[in-house]
């Protein structure tokens, strides 16, 4: 198995939520070195890898034995949801609408709010007492 350190590296710093320069800040070396590493154009020593590791801070054992590929993808680039319809274009039903009423696409808009029952779970009054009589 060969581990892509740049790649990897990139996938650490990111999770971290640190910029090339915080991380070079950190770790005492050059954002340039950094840039260099993630691009696979050099490839790092031992020492001075695990002196950028150090700027995270990570151990050289944790950063090889990381497996980001077992995150789910949660946000997906433009590219990728070409094809992928954003916005509906069915009509919109709203709770007088399964009573019988119109619905958003009628000529006459709805007067009420799609029903959600989740908003109703969430204020829904406490059952029991709380000891005051």
């Amino acid at each position: 198995m060969s581990l892509d350190v740049g790649s990897h590296l990139k996938a650490v710093r990111q999770m971290y939520g640190l910029s090339q320069r915080e991380l070079a800040k950190r770790a005492g070396v050059t954002n340039g070195l950094i840039s260099l590493i993630e691009q696979n154009r050099v490839s790092p020593s031992v020492s001075s890898l695990k002196k950028v590791l150090d700027g995270i801070p990570m151990a050289l054992a944790d950063f090889f034995t990381l497996d980001l590929g077992a995150q789910p993808q949660v946000f997906f680039p433009r590219e990728e949801l070409s094809g992928t319809p954003i916005i509906s274009k069915a009509p919109c039903r709203t709770a007088s609408a399964t009573s019988g009423a119109r619905n958003a696409s009628s000529s006459a808009p709805a007067r009420r709010r799609p029903f959600n029952p989740l908003i109703k779970a969430a204020y829904r009054r406490p059952s029991g007492s709380i000891g005051i009589q």
